[in-house]
């Protein structure tokens, strides 16, 4: 749904920009006090909606409380509809320096400075806003980085909620995308690590059938925040593709979504932005047919849109097939490529690289070609995935299947060759 900010005297038609220069919060005072701001869009001018008791302005903003929620000024951790800040909510209540004295309280006092005044430590800046993009086909087998995500954050003992949460000093926003041959938002992002347990305890892999997957148009999804015809705002100088998409005559794709949710609320301005995207397939849109001409070229233009939004992909290719597009992903974004044969296998792993630590630092199974471990990729390691040559099995069940694909053949064989000699090196 297109975002606008209607004035008395103008229309700002791009709020996403004005969101994201953090200019929106001085457009709305002043547009209230000076232009004669419906920022809700109900006819009626926010001081008139004000003075009459049809909105409420809680923390004496001049801001109807509904647009500040709706236009992430502040949160709304609860969904009540009430900012958190006027109701002992979570900003109100958070002590991020674990002084055992709430931040807002710290900031009051003078024990800490907050020379943003965006209401937390100077000490504790550290936004984190986080989205998983996870395919969630039937293929997906229990050894993939993909399935063991899912299945992490529908714990209550989490390991990467916890390695988010430290890494943002409790300041995180998550959310969740999950696709097929189809898109389908779980939750836009939320300050409430409950609800992204919640949408992940909600996950069951099936479907799918063919290779190619929507990868790509989760992706585009997260970037695009909602806006109108699956395409940028037109200010923007973008054209939308109808049906499948040309990229000889549109920029993106449509997003193919399985049901009415967009992911419509904003990445935070200040916040450091990760997207977690995990999938085994190749790139599909929406027709379950993966032509490189077109889709991987919507898939470099979706790399090149998340560099320009400082959108940093994590990208896992849970199979051979996926490197291409998430190799593109993490390269044009600034992100990280983790492929089969990488060293991020496990959740603890991947909690790692969350932390903020060196990919290879502390983490197991940092040398999976070493077949006998011995500490080098050589010539006995070889043997074993030729002698196993064509062997087939369940993911993790036959040795010398390094990629996990269900069968030792030439991608086992070129992990072996492209990590030739001593793991210590």
């Amino acid at each position: 749904m297109s975002r606008s900010v209607v004035l008395a005297c103008r229309v700002l038609d791009d709020v996403d920009t004005w969101v994201r220069s953090g200019t929106l919060v001085t457009a709305c005072l002043l547009s209230s006090l000076v232009c004669g701001a419906d920022c809700n869009r109900n006819g009626v001018e926010d001081e008139a909606d004000l003075t009459a008791g049809a909105s409420e302005d809680c923390n004496g903003n001049g801001v109807p409380d509904e647009c500040d929620i709706a236009y992430a000024t502040s949160e709304d951790c609860n969904n009540n509809g009430v900012p958190d800040e006027c109701e002992g909510g979570e900003q109100s209540i958070r002590d991020c320096n674990g002084n055992g004295q709430p931040d807002l309280e710290d900031i009051a006092t003078g024990v800490s400075i907050d020379a943003d005044g965006d209401g937390i430590p100077d000490e504790c800046e550290g936004l984190l806003d986080v989205v998983f993009v996870l395919d969630v086909t039937a293929s997906k087998s229990s050894q993939y980085l993909g399935v063991q995500i899912a299945d992490d954050l529908a714990s209550d003992k989490s390991i990467l909620l916890a390695a988010i949460q430290d890494r943002s000093n409790g300041c995180a926003h998550y959310g969740m995308v999950t696709f097929r041959d189809l898109v389908e938002v779980n939750l836009p992002l939320t300050c409430d690590a409950a609800q992204l347990q919640s949408a992940a305890s909600d996950i069951e892999h099936d479907g799918g059938g063919g290779v190619p997957e929507a990868s790509d148009r989760a992706l585009l999804e997260v970037l695009l925040e909602g806006a109108a015809e699956n395409c940028l705002p037109p200010s923007k100088g973008y054209e939308c593709c109808t049906g499948d998409g040309n990229p000889d005559l549109c920029t993106y794709p449509p997003v193919c979504l399985a049901g009415t949710q967009r992911f419509d609320v904003p990445f935070r301005k200040d916040a450091r932005r990760i997207v977690v995207h995990a999938t085994d397939a190749v790139p599909g849109g929406c027709d379950d047919n993966h032509l490189p001409s077109i889709d991987m070229v919507f898939a470099e233009r979706i790399a090149d849109l998340a560099g320009e939004q400082d959108v940093h992909v994590l990208a896992i290719a849970d199979a051979f097939a996926a490197i291409e597009a998430a190799a593109l992903y993490a390269d044009r974004s600034d992100g990280l490529l983790i492929a089969p044969y990488d060293c991020v296998t496990t959740i603890e792993d991947l909690a790692l690289v969350l932390r903020g630590l060196d990919v290879g630092t502390g983490l197991t199974n940092c040398c999976p070609a070493d077949l006998d471990g011995n500490g080098t990729v050589d010539g006995a390691d070889l043997t074993t995935v030729l002698g196993a040559w064509g062997t087939t099995g369940p993911a993790g069940s036959v040795e010398g299947d390094l990629d996990g694909n269900g069968i030792v053949d030439g991608y086992d064989l070129t992990i072996v060759l492209g990590n030739w000699g001593s793991c210590s090196s």
